[in-house]
């Protein structure tokens, strides 16, 4: 009887609990549409000796706030190799 008692107070609190989180955290609508003005994006950039990198481009009102190299993204290709690019995916930059 005891156990069948704690039981069904456990399972009361839990219940109670999930009823009053759920009336005080669930957020409201606002009305307002969420404009999102930052992005980032990677690309390799490579040099004349076919040495390319990885670099993390942060953009923020199409403009560029941050370059940073990815990690161990290092590569050196065959001097015959061709970026297999546009030259405008080449260029590409925050916009």
């Amino acid at each position: 009887m005891k156990k069948t008692t704690i039981a069904l107070i456990i399972i009361a609190l839990i219940i109670i609990g999930t009823i009053v989180f759920i009336i005080f955290k669930t957020p409201s609508t606002t009305g307002q549409a969420v404009v999102l003005t930052g992005y980032t994006f990677t690309k390799a950039v490579c040099d004349e000796s076919h040495f390319c990198q990885d670099f993390e481009f942060v953009c923020e009102n199409n403009q560029t706030k941050a370059i940073n190299p990815v990690l161990n993204s290092e590569r050196q290709f065959s001097k015959s190799w061709q970026d297999p690019r546009t030259q405008e995916e080449i260029d590409k930059v925050c916009k």
